[in-house]
């Protein structure tokens, strides 16, 4: 019977990492005990794995995973670093900046194009529902 249970739970952990898969979670420092509706969310969309980015870096600090899916952020001016996730795209870390307003939801959105080996990718943040982009590249949000 012992182990009978041993197999089911290593059955279920072994199911929950297979549909949790690497997903990943960012939270900003500074959220502290903001409530839910002070906080700004940046969703990395991954139905489309040739040209989801990797997000290196919010403000500097690592995220620890190139696979996040979800960034928590506190309102005001950020930079997250990225590179796309497709070795046939140019393979450059970039900065992107843009401005999180309390309780809104962004979402990261991809151009690329397809003229000239290696392909040049852009990204962009977009606010979810306006679908308006709201980013840009440079070197520091912070200046």
């Amino acid at each position: 019977m012992e182990s009978h249970v041993v197999r089911k739970t290593a059955c279920f952990i072994t199911l929950t990492v297979a549909f949790t898969g690497c997903s990943v979670t960012y939270k900003s420092p500074g959220l502290g005990s903001l409530p839910a509706n002070q906080i700004a969310i940046l969703l990395n969309p991954t139905e489309n794995v040739r040209h989801w980015p990797w997000i290196d870096s919010v403000d500097g600090k690592s995220t620890g995973q190139n696979n996040t899916v979800r960034v928590e952020l506190t309102p005001g001016k950020h930079t997250l670093v990225m590179k796309p996730n497709n070795a046939a795209v140019e393979r450059k870390f970039r900065p992107i900046c843009f401005n999180a307003i309390a309780g809104a939801v962004y979402h990261t959105d991809s151009l690329l194009n397809l003229e000239h080996y290696p392909y040049r990718w852009t990204l962009y943040i977009r606010e979810n529902s306006t679908n308006e982009i709201v980013s840009y590249e440079g070197p520091t949000c912070r200046e």
